[in-house]
């Protein structure tokens, strides 16, 4: 929360802090594991005949699996660094989000201003607790937040403040 510190005004307090779900781990996971399985199943299948289906199916599984493997350590490496590098603050007169690392997307909307904060959760998102939430403002801006833990609990505290 380095950047919501530095951004305070004197006396004001943080009333909810939120961060994105860590369900957006899944899909890189998915990748790593169907990469590692590709190269397994494709060194278990190396010892074929030469000439054989099975060794040119091995030959393409051990082609494609580490590009697999490699687009989902990317992929993870990406996700890490957008879930450390987001913060969500509700404090007593704004609302605050900041997204990015080198490149930086801040978002600062007073609390007054909020005309109305939409949640959208589907059934998983219901059940694991997590939704995108748009905030609403006067004069329609609208900003999106993806994916984040506990949706409801955010839109609560923002209707508090």
């Amino acid at each position: 929360m380095s950047y919501v510190k530095t951004i305070l005004k004197p006396g004001e307090k943080i009333i909810f802090v939120g961060n994105i779900h860590k369900i957006v781990y899944l899909k890189p996971l998915l990748l790593i594991t169907g990469g590692l399985a590709a190269i397994n199943v494709a060194l278990s299948m190396a010892g074929a005949p030469p000439g054989s289906q099975e060794l040119i199916e091995s030959a393409a599984l051990f082609l494609f699996g580490p590009v697999i493997l490699m687009f989902g350590i990317i992929s993870f490496a990406s996700t890490v660094t957008y879930c450390l590098t987001t913060e969500i603050v509700v404090t007593e007169k704004r609302l605050i989000f900041k997204r990015g690392f080198i490149s930086r997307n801040t978002m600062e909307m007073n609390i007054d201003k909020i005309e109305s904060v939409i949640v959208d959760q589907s059934i998983l998102g219901r059940m694991l607790n997590y939704g995108d939430v748009d905030v609403v403002g006067t004069g329609s801006s609208i900003e999106d937040l993806d994916t984040v833990a506990a949706p409801i609990a955010l839109r609560r505290s923002i209707e508090s403040a």
